[in-house]
């Protein structure tokens, strides 16, 4: 039996799903794989494999830099040192976090065409990190509210509401905006909590 069948099919001027499909070389797999794989174990909280597989991926994407410039590369390194920044910051190592935090942004201003996207991330970061700074809170707010005007990612945005309503229960600042931003993550959700608190 021959496997393929081709029709003669007159041009309509629609593109073909299957030719907008973005194809990735070898080595970027082998990075998606490590890029899933620190993700995989910062949510399970294992800090040290993250960092591990992070430092690895790294390395392998400072070795194709030579000969591959691809925006894709940069994207997943920026994403391997967000994980590292929160890796750190789990740890408590308010140093390292803020040197991984300062590389995303040397990476973001490198290739800022290609990286607008991770605006947002790089905001988030900056407002977690405030978050466990005395005295910071208003700066945690400040980069919260950043963030949410360059995302429209639903999960990204209800992530950010929510470390902003930690910061609101922190500052004790008004019930009504505390009711508020709770109701814009979710409206069943803040009869509840506004009950407890």
């Amino acid at each position: 039996k021959q496997l393929t069948h081709t029709e003669n099919k007159p041009y309509t001027g629609e593109r073909d799903p299957a030719d907008q499909f973005h194809w990735i070389s070898q080595e970027q797999l082998f990075l998606l794989v490590y890029v899933v794989s620190v993700m995989h174990a910062l949510q399970q909280g294992y800090t040290d494999k993250a960092e591990s597989y992070a430092n690895k991926a790294l390395q392998l994407i400072n070795k194709q830099r030579s000969y591959d410039n691809d925006s894709l590369v940069s994207s997943y390194q920026l994403i391997l040192m967000e994980q590292l920044f929160l890796a750190h910051l789990l740890r408590g190592e308010t140093a390292a976090a803020v040197k991984e935090l300062q590389k995303c942004v040397t990476v973001y201003q490198k290739y800022h065409g290609t990286l607008k996207h991770h605006r947002s991330s790089l905001h988030t970061a900056l407002g977690l990190y405030a978050m466990i700074m005395p005295g910071c809170l208003d700066h945690a707010l400040t980069q919260f509210n950043a963030a949410l005007k360059h995302t429209s990612e639903p999960e990204q945005i209800a992530f950010i509401k929510l470390n902003s309503v930690v910061v609101h229960l922190k500052q004790n600042l008004p019930k009504d905006q505390l009711h508020a931003l709770l109701e814009s993550v979710e409206p069943d959700f803040a009869g509840e909590v506004e009950e407890s608190v």
